[in-house]
């Protein structure tokens, strides 16, 4: 989980965001033929705008580095881009 390096960014002053990618944690799966890279893309971006955020540095672990790294490259077209930085870590190829 995130909890605890959630909870050193606020004690920093540094807002944070957790987003549990459908199909993991507590998220239902969804429908099958949804479930691919984009789409959990996609999700992680619509939960940033829903939560109002204008700028944000995308931190992906593990499956979470190739899902922030399309969600990056998809913010990048978008007519309000607000991914300002990417860190992808522990992530198999």
């Amino acid at each position: 989980t995130w909890a605890g390096v959630m909870g050193d960014l606020a004690m920093r002053g540094y807002p944070a965001l957790a987003v549990d990618l459908r199909g993991h944690g507590e998220s239902p799966l969804g429908p099958e033929a949804d479930f691919c890279t984009r789409a959990l893309a996609q999700d992680v971006l619509a939960a940033a705008r829903d939560a109002g955020v204008t700028r944000a540095v995308l931190v992906g672990h593990s499956m979470g580095g190739i899902v922030a790294m399309e969600a990056a490259q998809l913010d990048a077209t978008s007519p309000s881009p607000f991914v300002q930085a990417l860190v992808v870590e522990d992530m198999d190829a």
